[in-house]
Formats: C-alpha cells, sequence, structure tokens
C-alpha cells in the first residue's frame, strides 16, 4: 500500500507540515484507510482565487495538464439565516474571456434568458440554484436567497459566517466537526452540497486547507474530486449531498 502523504519537489515546492495540522483528523483517518495517494503541496507564492492556483500549477507542473475546473473551491453562504456549504469545480469563465456560454447564446440572448428565469450558468450561487437544490435534497427554507457577500465587501462580510480557523482564499471543503454544531453567531453548518461531475470524480484536483495567514494561502491537498464527497459523507451522513449543480439551458 502507498503511504497517503508524499511531497513532490520543484523550484517552487518545499516541505511542510502545515496542511496535515490543518486537516481534521476525519480526512486523515479516511485517507489513511483507504490507502490514497494525495499531495499535499505548500508553495514560495500566496494564491488567493482559483484562477491564480490553476496558473501557479501550470508553471509549475505542465506535464500536469492543470485546468481551472481542476480547482475545487468552497463556499460558504447563509441561507435563511444559516449557513451551507456549497463545493464545485471553478467553472465559471474567467473576467474577460472570449469564450462563449455553454449554452452558445449571445450577452444579449444570455441576459434575456436569466431575467426570465430560463438560464442558469455555471459558477452562479443564486436563488435558483438553491431552491433546486434544496428541493432535490428535501429541504425546505422561507428565503432562498443565498448571502454571498458582494465584491467590494466581499472579504469582509465573508468572513462572518466562515469558520473562525479559515479566511476568504483558505476556505477548505473539510470543516471541522465543531463547525457543524456552532458558526461563529450562527447555528452550525446545516448542510454540505457538492456539485456532482462525474468526468472529475477520478481526476486529480486542488483544494485549500483552511487556516488563516500567508502559509494558509501557500498550501494546498491534492486528491481525487470523488472522494471529496466519500469522505464527508461518511463522516456527517445526514448532512452531505452530492447533486448536479448547473444544467445546460435546453
Amino acid at each position: 500500500m502507498t503511504h497517503p502523504y508524499f511531497f513532490r519537489q520543484n523550484k517552487l515546492i518545499k516541505n511542510s507540515n502545515f496542511a496535515t495540522r490543518m486537516l481534521p483528523q476525519y480526512v486523515k483517518d479516511h485517507l489513511q484507510q483507504e490507502g490514497i495517494e494525495n499531495v499535499l503541496r505548500t508553495y514560495d507564492k500566496t494564491t488567493r482565487t482559483c484562477y491564480e492556483k490553476a496558473d501557479l500549477l501550470r508553471e509549475a507542473f505542465p506535464q500536469e495538464g492543470w485546468s481551472d475546473d481542476r480547482i475545487v473551491k468552497a463556499i460558504y453562504a447563509l441561507v435563511d439565516e444559516k449557513p451551507y456549504l456549497f463545493v464545485t469545480p471553478e467553472l465559471k469563465l474567467r473576467n474577460g474571456s472570449k469564450k462563449r456560454n455553454i449554452s452558445g447564446r449571445s450577452r444579449r440572448s444570455r441576459r434575456i434568458l436569466r431575467k426570465h428565469g430560463k438560464l442558469v450558468e455555471p459558477g452562479i450561487i443564486d436563488d435558483q440554484l438553491v431552491l433546486r437544490l434544496f428541493e432535490k435534497s428535501n429541504l425546505s427554507a422561507s428565503n432562498y436567497t443565498p448571502l454571498v457577500s458582494p465584491k467590494h465587501t466581499y472579504q469582509e462580510l465573508r468572513e462572518e459566517w466562515i469558520p473562525e480557523w479559515m479566511e476568504y482564499g483558505t476556505c477548505t471543503p473539510f470543516p471541522k466537526e465543531q463547525d457543524f454544531s456552532k458558526l461563529r453567531g450562527y447555528p452550525g453548518i446545516q448542510a454540505v452540497f457538492i456539485n456532482d461531475v462525474p468526468a472529475l470524480d477520478d481526476k486529480v484536483v486542488d483544494i485549500s486547507v483552511g487556516g488563516r495567514g500567508e502559509e494558509a494561502r501557500k498550501t494546498s491537498l491534492q486528491l481525487p474530486y470523488g472522494e471529496i464527497f466519500a469522505i464527508l459523507k461518511q463522516q456527517f451522513p445526514e448532512k452531505v449531498y452530492k447533486t448536479t449543480f448547473w444544467r445546460k439551458s435546453k
């Protein structure tokens, strides 16, 4: 059996125990019990977004074919004044990208469809998505509008409802057990929704490990995407749901 923890070296990498310290014990136990190979990486550069991480990995490991959708983000949001966690690969197009939406429609037609609720774009966490996820999971709320902070106050506001041991740019899909009981001034995490992307299940993806400060923004864990659901479902069976977030427009 291959030991589940190993480091890959190159000019941007150095050995560190930071990720091992930050990972909740249930994550380490699962990886070791299942003999799942994973990589703990610490970089000489800090990153704060999925795009920055993808660019760094492409520069450091050009032979590994890192694409944006192999960087996974954990979005902590309030729905009906309660915290929820949304886990998804980065599927949103970069700003300034000339690529067309998956629907193939023009910007004008996309605006019209979005206005009438007939277009769901990947990467957008909105009330349409939350309502659909809640219905699929047999959950309910009086207000389905997710509170995801506006860009100009994103960091300050978002930290009101993310675990205290994380910060914007280091959010991990693996909360600690106490985060499900109480999260700052809010009730604990009510549910975790994981985007079902079968094409990625067996591919190695990159996630943050939590923590605060520069070292946290230099550190990541890499493991098969499908293991994120397996780990969380084993530990929190009644709180974790895996379903498709966004669908193509008809």
